[in-house]
């Protein structure tokens, strides 16, 4: 993690060179922008971990609408464009839910699910489902799962 002149703190990818810009209010944590490879684990973390509650309630589920721009489909993009005035037809919905966690006071593993689904034309288009592991000895588990992508990240201290 790293801080640019401006103060925006950031997480950088040495191996892809993406970049995914986030704030941390001591309440949420969200990220703002991603730049780079959308290929990268860095952009499916970005997309899994949109929007986090610093905390755990039972049966939490935060939702919101990504930006036009995280899902960059060229094609789409240039009509999204020209149209967006009346109405748009591109849109990506984040769902993410607080699924576990070991002891609400004294928490060392805590799950979150998240869904990252496309629609263009109200009409379904596809969607990743995103799995996250978190341990007190500080082992992350992070699974990625669509029509295209099947892998996991294992990030070990």
């Amino acid at each position: 993690m790293f801080t640019d002149s401006l103060n925006h703190s950031y997480i950088y990818c040495y191996d892809t060179r993406a970049t995914a810009y986030f704030y941390n209010d001591g309440n949420m944590f969200v990220f703002t922008d991603f730049i780079g490879d959308q290929s990268s684990v860095l952009y499916h973390f970005y997309l899994a971990h949109y929007k986090l509650v610093l905390g755990y309630y039972q049966g939490l589920s935060i939702e919101e609408v990504y930006p036009v721009a995280t899902l960059k489909m060229k094609l789409f993009d240039v009509i999204q464009d020209f149209i967006a005035p009346f109405y748009r037809f591109v849109q990506s919905n984040y769902r993410l839910e607080y699924i576990s966690v070991d002891d609400v006071h004294l928490t060392s593993k805590i799950q979150l699910n998240a869904t990252a689904q496309l629609s263009i034309a109200n009409l379904y288009h596809a969607t990743t489902f995103y799995e996250t592991l978190i341990t007190s000895n500080e082992v992350f588990r992070f699974n990625v799962k669509s029509e295209k992508l099947n892998f996991t990240a294992l990030c070990e201290r």
